[in-house]
């Protein structure tokens, strides 16, 4: 996840004098980095829902008499 490694090089930078302001920088990448896992995992987690629901609906439709 490039969103640790960019958070992870701020706190170095701000270890090493630069302005307190960076710690904004990595809060936020961090954040950023959570969401995308949360949204990420949600996304997955639909997905094979519907899928499931499509492969049901198509097996009963297979199983009808025409």
């Amino acid at each position: 996840m490039p969103y640790f490694f960019f958070a992870s090089n701020d706190t170095v930078l701000i270890a090493d004098d630069t302005p307190k302001w960076l710690y904004l920088i990595a809060f936020e990448c961090i954040c950023d980095a959570f969401k995308f896992i949360a949204i990420s995992t949600v996304g997955t987690g639909l997905l094979i829902r519907v899928r499931l629901a499509k492969r049901c609906e198509r097996q009963s439709i297979e199983l009808q008499p025409h």
